[in-house]
């Protein structure tokens, strides 16, 4: 239920700008419960026809995470209201580009570039953003919550919910599956009892490698609310390729190119496994090769995910308490 305001009264504005590394201009917005992200990219030097040799600039507006109809309605406010405010000569064969379609080749065993921004909004108990190469993701987490449970929950160790926007069905219940096993795998869970802790997982853009992105980011928020936990749990990805050394951390263009994919939920200090899920045509054997090749993995993305939480704590001087390579 909403509370009752006075029709003058403003709900609360919450801004963050600068969130992310690698563009021209980004920044974070919440209005009530209202929250938007952007991202902005330019402007870019293009190459136009004859005929437009006299437009002042191409504005390019891309939205996820509303209707059609809304998102024609604000690609077109927000084109006008830019073309309105900037000097336009500067954007003289200028471009904005909101995704470079093109990915660049990399080796098979190089990782994309990696940002991780935590504790990105007040009123949460954790959050974090994560970006792998294109691939963005956020994760807000509420609780743990004092539940109402059933006679028959009595023994429950506690409830993980997980809500996933910006994702097929399918890939929403496979992604769901996996935050709540590693989730359950990592946390004290008598912490838990009679208790319920929230993910609201968004994915902001989808260009491969999805579902290592949702683990991290479900990781650094939860590590955020100060729950005690066994370990951290770390996710990567390799795609399965015919003939050629499986692609680490792969887009979207590899992921098409590949014949099976193994994701793992890894606990890098207690050399175990969270989660462990295969897909596609692949043997045992190489099944095997590439999970273990993922554990191997995990603790090159295990040190930037670390050093991201050092480096929040320090901010907040706080004090840093990092015990068997686990910070606490």
């Amino acid at each position: 239920m909403s509370e009752k305001r006075d029709p003058d009264s403003f709900r609360k504005l919450g801004i963050v700008s600068n969130t992310f590394d690698g563009y021209n201009g980004s920044s974070m917005i919440r209005m009530g419960n209202t929250k938007v992200m952007c991202l902005v990219t330019g402007p870019r030097r293009c190459e136009i026809t004859e005929s437009d040799h006299c437009c002042p600039g191409h504005v390019i507006v891309n939205i996820i995470g509303l209707p059609k109809r809304e998102k024609d309605f604000v690609r077109r406010a927000v084109k006008t209201s830019v073309l309105s405010t900037l000097f336009t000569p500067k954007l003289y064969r200028g471009i904005h580009f909101y995704l470079q379609s093109m990915s660049e080749k990399r080796e098979p065993n190089s990782f994309r570039n990696l940002g991780i921004v935590s504790n990105t909004f007040d009123g949460y108990d954790g959050s974090s953003m994560i970006r792998m190469g294109n691939t963005k993701v956020m994760c807000l987490v509420t609780g743990p919550r004092r539940c109402e449970i059933t006679e028959s929950d009595h023994y429950c160790p506690g409830h993980v919910i997980v809500n996933i926007i910006g994702l097929p069905k399918r890939e929403k219940d496979f992604v769901r599956r996996v935050v709540k096993t590693s989730v359950l795998s990592t946390v004290f869970t008598p912490k838990l009892y009679r208790c319920k802790i929230t993910f609201d997982i968004r994915v902001l853009l989808d260009d491969g490698n999805v579902i290592s992105a949702c683990l991290n980011a479900a990781n650094i928020a939860l590590v955020n609310t100060g729950m005690e936990m066994f370990d951290m749990f770390i996710g990567t990805g390799l795609a399965v390729r015919s003939g050629q050394p499986p692609q680490v951390d792969p887009s979207k263009a590899d992921l098409k190119e590949s014949c099976g994919q193994v994701y793992v939920s890894a606990m890098p200090s207690l050399m175990r496994f969270a989660s462990l899920e295969v897909s596609g045509i692949s043997t045992l054997r190489q099944a095997i090769t590439t999970a273990e090749k993922c554990n191997k993995d995990a603790l090159n993305v295990y040190g930037s995910v670390r050093q991201a939480l050092i480096n929040d704590l320090q901010k907040q001087r706080k004090y840093i308490y990092v015990e068997n390579g686990i910070v606490k």
